[in-house]
């Protein structure tokens, strides 16, 4: 049977038997880490260094619309995974900057990729003693 789902992908598709998607859309994409790869799924995926555009189409990132940012969002050359809920929790190091939308100063990402109050983020089991820390690395 899985052999019939992976025949019917579409162009610039590929079977995955565990991917996780949520970081497989222009609009995820324009969020940075906007919510947690925790769910793996299987099907039809983007070639590698694709992502699916609001018509569904696999596309070059740069090809995506530029980005509507939404409430307590602002457009910035520098998104930082580092600035959700979670990063509370563990240390936070990320790799490379890209421009979109991260949450204004005071506001985190939740578990919904929606940025809320920092305050009004939920408490750590065991917080990190450096999870305030957030490195750039070239």
């Amino acid at each position: 049977v899985k052999d019939c789902f992976q025949q019917a992908c579409g162009i610039d598709e590929e079977w995955w038997d565990c991917k996780p998607e949520c970081h497989n859309t222009c609009e995820n994409y324009a969020r940075a880490e906007a919510c947690e790869d925790t769910v793996c799924n299987e099907g039809c995926f983007c070639r590698e260094g694709l992502i699916r555009d609001v018509d569904g189409s696999c596309v070059d990132p740069e090809e995506c619309a530029e980005p509507v940012c939404l409430d307590h969002e602002e457009e910035t050359d520098c998104m930082s995974p580092c600035n959700r809920c979670t990063a509370n929790c563990h240390s936070c190091k990320f790799f490379m900057c890209r421009s979109g939308c991260d949450c204004r100063d005071g506001y985190k990402r939740d578990d919904k990729g929606v940025c809320i109050q920092a305050a009004l983020c939920p408490k750590c089991d065991v917080p990190s003693s450096d999870s305030a820390n957030s490195t750039i690395v070239n």
